[in-house]
């Protein structure tokens, strides 16, 4: 997959320079995307020209390490926490 290949739903991409975080591609309308952080299920729409196409492994996983744990959110559950935030028997 290349820059110039049209953006389409399903593909995986960036919307800055740091390669986190990524993107999933839910659909194109025009000069719009509608994508949808993999990591935190946030959706997005941005301009199609700030979306930079990246391909993935096979098994439609990406080849790319996670991130270091400070470049993550820090939001969401934790493995003692319950999604409400509640403590784990």
């Amino acid at each position: 997959m290349s820059a110039s290949d049209p953006l389409r739903p399903g593909d995986l991409c960036l919307t800055g320079r740091s390669p986190y975080p990524r993107f999933r591609v839910i659909a194109v309308v025009e000069d719009r995307a509608w994508v949808r952080d993999v990591e935190t299920g946030k959706d997005a729409v941005v301009p199609v020209g700030h979306c930079k196409p990246i391909a993935e492994a096979p098994g439609g996983q990406d080849d790319a390490p996670p991130p270091p744990a400070a470049a993550r959110s820090g939001h969401g559950p934790t493995p003692e926490t319950w999604p409400d935030g509640s403590r784990r028997p």
